[in-house]
């Protein structure tokens, strides 16, 4: 070929490049590739690289590494030394957009050491700043910050202007990472001022994105949002197919939001992000930051399973990577999830662990990025101590109510029967009575007896449940089985009021629990019932089935409850309980176990009451199912 018509074609490139018209590109250049009149071995090395730019700038990576490879695989000369290195620089950009790092560092490096063996400090300074771009995504921001200096003096050496644009935008990356925003912003207008002379998309989307992070880090989180969305616009307009950039344009708008209290569009934009990152090659880094922060968003919109459900998408993704990757935002999400949960002994424990990490890292950068940390972490784990202390002192208020009640319980309650017994007997044992006194006083004895053994039992399970947390062994329940049991139980104290009691049931169905603990629930309702119903009143047991659950009811026509003791029924209050219709007494533990023995079994137990008609107590059990 002519070297006039080379330098004819190759203008036409170039004016066809500055324009961006990048389709038009690939069409002229394909159109040459099947003219075999003009076509030489080295200009097709030189078609095939034009090619695989073209599709670069158009964000179609998978397109510009065919046309790359083609390219270099063309080159029949072993020292054509200038189109290795070029065709390594383009296949070093597609690996790296598409996520692969080992071979875009693979390909950079050739590059980099057959551009000296040229001493080519021109095409050495576009190859630095593609391995400080990867150095930065590694978190190697020192060694990062050294290549990129060489990048920006060959760039300054030659006057390259976009070269400048792209260097002097990745060394205010690393200031900012590094902690010092002002710097950062020095360098990106410093890069925006370069690329207005070049008018370069891709690179002012970039920017955009960066700018926005240093005012999201100020807190300025409207600006900061709204330059994220610009980067966004340009991205989604011109390189749709740039999923890397597009992802962390979402993600870091998202973190904007969630910071603004923007929670559902945070939300949407941290999945758009996932979805982008899902795209990639080796994605599993990022991903694992948008499991965290999705977790956070989540939590904030008090959905904590779906919270927990994206932190065990973290721990999965853990094991295949087979080492920690952002961990210390980990820590940090479920500090957030323990907070809310009001766990915050476990709160204080992954703060701390979130602490050591964050401490590691800033050690390796700037005292000012250790000096702000240290700010932020000490605020969040005061936060998190004073409500720790909030929770424990009313623990303690609520715990010293209750020895408070306990110790009146046993003081009152439990001394005055005990002591009647005491007298009874002394009467039996020192004085002569007849038989007649002696049956009275026997029938009186058992009744304080009964009492007594009746709140030693409460006592006794009120006391295992504070102290060991009772673990319910759940079986089948038949109903009727139970029913007949505790009617035999409670026969004496029914016969000796004269009360009727009926059971029936619509149901064969049976419940799934702990058979003593419902025993327990229905034998003290049933007691309720007796306390509070007049001679003569009438009890009604009933089962039935709604949906997957038994409904057992404990129902009366006694002296019913006032509307004002409803609210506080389940209650471990310091009021005494009401005495009976026969001054029979109470502590007011029965009820609060029965409550909380019905959450033990999966259940709930309600009531209903009127005032001089009666009470319905209702206990739900899940029902056993095949």
């Amino acid at each position: 070929m002519e070297n006039s018509l080379k330098e004819q074609i190759q203008k036409e490139f170039m004016s066809l490049g500055r324009s961006g018209s990048h389709r038009e590109m690939i069409t002229l250049c394909k159109n040459y590739l099947e003219d075999k009149a003009i076509l030489q071995d080295q200009f097709r090395v030189y078609l095939y690289r034009a090619i695989g730019n073209s599709y670069f700038y158009l964000a179609e990576y998978d397109e510009a590494l065919i046309w790359h490879q083609l390219s270099l695989d063309s080159i029949d000369v072993k020292d054509d030394h200038l189109s290795v290195a070029k065709a390594n620089v383009g296949l070093g950009g597609c690996y790296f957009h598409k996520n692969n790092l080992d071979k875009a560092t693979l390909c950079f490096e050739t590059a980099i050491s057959e551009f000296k063996e040229l001493d080519d400090r021109r095409g050495a300074a576009f190859t630095y700043n593609w391995r400080g771009i990867i150095y930065n995504e590694q978190g190697k921001l020192y060694e990062s910050l050294e290549v990129n200096l060489l990048a920006f003096r060959g760039a300054k050496e030659f006057n390259i202007i976009p070269l400048l644009a792209t260097v002097s935008n990745s060394l205010g990356l690393i200031f900012f990472h590094l902690g010092d925003s002002e710097k950062a912003l020095h360098y990106y207008t410093l890069a925006a001022g370069y690329n207005q002379q070049t008018k370069n998309l891709m690179v002012e989307a970039d920017i955009l994105n960066n700018m926005a992070m240093v005012y999201r880090r100020q807190e300025r989180f409207d600006k900061s949002i709204d330059i994220f969305n610009q980067a966004i616009d340009i991205r989604l307009e011109h390189f749709p197919g740039d999923i890397k950039r597009l992802g962390h344009c979402y993600s870091n708008l998202a973190e904007a939001e969630l910071n603004s209290n923007k929670i559902e569009d945070a939300m949407r934009h941290f999945i758009n992000a996932v979805e982008c990152y899902n795209k990639l090659e080796d994605n599993l880094e990022h991903l694992q930051r948008q499991y965290c922060q999705i977790a956070i968003a989540a939590l904030q919109m008090d959905d904590d399973e779906l919270a927990l459900e994206y932190l065990h998408k973290y721990d999965e993704n853990e094991k295949i990577l087979g080492t920690e990757i952002n961990k210390d935002l980990y820590y940090h999400s479920y500090s957030v999830y323990y907070s809310k949960t009001k766990q915050y002994e476990k709160a204080i424990d992954t703060l701390q662990k979130f602490t050591e990490i964050q401490l590691l890292d800033a050690k390796k950068y700037t005292k000012k990025a250790v000096e702000d940390i240290n700010v932020r972490i000490d605020f969040e784990k005061k936060q998190a101590e004073a409500e720790l202390y909030k929770v424990k002192n009313v623990e303690l208020v609520e715990a010293n109510k209750t020895k408070d009640k306990l110790l009146s319980i046993i003081a009152h309650d439990l001394r005055g029967p005990i002591a009647n017994i005491v007298e009874v007997m002394k009467i039996l044992v020192d004085e002569g009575i007849d038989e007649v006194g002696t049956n009275n006083i026997l029938a009186d004895l058992l009744k304080d007896t009964t009492e007594v053994y009746k709140l030693l039992q409460n006592l006794l399970a009120w006391a295992r449940n504070q102290i060991h947390k009772i673990e319910p062994e759940f079986s089948e329940i038949c109903m009727d089985n139970l029913a007949n049991e505790i009617a035999k139980q409670s026969d004496y104290i029914i016969r000796n009021k004269e009360l009727t009691v009926n059971y029936s049931t619509t149901t064969n169905s049976c419940a799934y629990a702990d058979a003593n603990l419902v025993s327990f629930i229905v034998r003290n309702l049933i007691s309720n019932a007796v306390k509070f119903t007049e001679k003569g009143g009438k009890i009604v047991l009933t089962t039935e089935q709604i949906d997957d659950h038994i409904i057992i009811s404990v129902c009366d026509n006694g002296v019913g409850i006032p509307e004002e003791k409803l609210n506080t029924i389940f209650e471990f209050s310091t009021n005494k309980s009401t005495r009976g219709t026969e001054n029979e007494k109470g502590t007011g533990l029965g009820l609060l176990l029965c409550s909380d023995f019905a959450k033990l079994n999966n259940g709930s137990l309600r009531v209903n009451s009127e005032l001089g008609k009666g009470s319905c107590f209702r206990m739900k059990l899940p029902i056993m199912k095949d």
